[in-house]
């Protein structure tokens, strides 16, 4: 065996040589005969193969070797795509022009067959942004209708503190009736969103007032007759 060897190493372009000249002149029977083993031994060549890529460390390979190969691709046609923008997009407007018929038949046997899926996305997806297009096509309806709610709620807040300003009397406008915070510290805007905020206000807390008393309270210094 090691005689063998040191033989390989003194002449191994002469025997490489040899090897290439007769793989060169024999090359179909190679083939043939390699064909006919496989066909012979296929459930056996198969197993082993199984076996070796089941290994951890052959399977860690191959999934490194994947994601280095995938990784350079996508960058490789990422850089080309960035470099060729005009000429792929000309590419694309020339092709769509003189394919326009297969590309219509292709569209609808692709429809075709995923209908029911495409319908179903249809469906999901109205599910999901209806509020939205609703919106978006009565935005002025939708605004009104939420002052005019907002409104009400107030309304409600009001008549719970007696309808009237408890300083002066006032109770002409509901849009210049206003909230005083008794305590600044617990200071919160209010927002009549929704009438859990009518039950959330304190007396004790809160006071009604209209919007003159208000600013009076909040600036005492600048109580001057203007006249």
């Amino acid at each position: 065996m090691i005689k063998r060897k040191q033989h390989y190493r003194e002449h191994r372009e002469e025997i490489s040589a040899r090897q290439k000249q007769y793989n060169e002149k024999h090359r179909e029977e190679i083939i043939a005969r390699s064909k006919q083993y496989y066909e012979e031994h296929r459930e056996k060549i198969l197993a082993r193969q199984k076996q070796y890529n089941q290994r951890p460390e052959v399977r860690k390979r191959k999934k490194e070797n994947y994601l280095r190969i995938k990784t350079h691709k996508s960058k490789c046609n990422r850089e080309y795509r960035l470099k060729n923008k005009e000429k792929i997009s000309a590419q694309r407007k020339e092709y769509r022009r003189l394919n326009k018929e297969k590309i219509k038949k292709l569209k609808q046997a692709s429809y075709q067959q995923n209908r029911e899926y495409i319908l179903q996305q249809k469906e999901q997806y109205y599910q999901q942004n209806k509020d939205k297009k609703w919106f978006k096509k009565n935005k002025a309806k939708a605004i009104s209708r939420s002052y005019e709610r907002r409104l009400a709620i107030k309304r409600e807040a009001i008549i719970k503190f007696g309808g009237k300003c408890s300083r002066c009397g006032y109770s002409k406008c509901l849009s210049a009736l206003e909230f005083h915070h008794i305590d600044p510290t617990k200071k919160e805007r209010i927002r009549f969103t929704s009438r859990k905020v009518v039950e959330s206000l304190n007396p004790e807390e809160v006071q009604l007032v209209c919007s003159n008393c208000h600013r009076e309270i909040h600036y005492p210094n600048r109580l001057y007759p203007l006249i």
